[in-house]
């Protein structure tokens, strides 16, 4: 009976130790990756060496094209917490559902298309020499978007 009892506080110490140790690991681990907009703002920059005139009005294109983002993100968020809610009733309302699915798959066709036309004008900034860089580019941004700055999954390429 004895060496269960002391088998069983053997094990709980470690359970503690094991937690602890963890949770530190946790907190002195770094914050993960950076957003992914600085991710792409860093690759951007980096490979199209934009100079400071160029860096400055992408900035300003960066800011007013993340605003337009965020509201729409705002704008799905809504659409999705209300179409989940129709789970909440004995049956599920198709006409709502469908203008819920049809609403959030306008607000992703919008993402979409301003991100394309942000990039559009990302490259209307650029000089003729910056292009050629800008095209060998262009295939590394979704990836990118996709993951969200974490290096890629060699399992997916």
């Amino acid at each position: 009976m004895m060496k269960k009892e002391k088998l069983l506080l053997l094990l709980v110490i470690l359970l503690v130790v094991l937690n602890a140790g963890a949770l530190i690991f946790l907190f002195i681990q770094k914050q993960g990756p950076p957003p992914r907009q600085q991710e792409m703002f860093q690759i951007i920059n980096e490979r199209l060496h934009l100079d400071k005139q160029q860096l400055s009005k992408f900035e300003e294109l960066r800011k007013l094209h993340r605003h337009e983002m965020d509201e729409l993100d705002n704008y799905f968020k809504q659409d999705l917490n209300e179409y989940i809610k129709l789970l909440k009733a004995h049956r599920i309302n198709i006409a709502l559902r469908n203008s819920y699915e049809s609403n959030m798959a306008d607000i992703e066709k919008r993402k979409a298309r301003a991100t394309l036309e942000h990039f559009q004008q990302l490259k209307f900034l650029l000089k003729p020499d910056q292009l050629e860089e800008f095209y060998k580019l262009l295939p590394e941004l979704p990836r990118v978007m996709l993951r969200g700055g974490n290096p890629p999954d060699p399992r997916r390429d």
